[in-house]
């Protein structure tokens, strides 16, 4: 039993000191415009993560824009 013990302890002691998590993930820009016809980028921002893989989820909420015939997701 003092093994497992041992293990166990060293087992979350490393948690505590690498194992940030995930972090957070931000929008870089608070506010995008963007001219018909023109491309437009949206950067996030990572931060107080362990830099193992992520993702992001998102969603996009339709308005007068029409996927495919006026935007494509990339």
């Amino acid at each position: 039993m003092k093994r497992f013990s041992i293990l166990a302890y060293i087992l979350l002691f490393g948690v505590e000191v690498f194992g940030q998590g995930s972090g957070t993930i931000d929008f870089i820009e608070t506010q995008i415009s963007v001219v018909e016809g023109q491309d437009v980028s949206l950067s996030v921002t990572r931060q107080k993560s362990n830099l193992l893989a992520s993702s992001v989820e998102y969603r996009v909420t339709i308005s007068t824009a029409k996927l495919e015939d006026d935007y494509q997701m990339t």
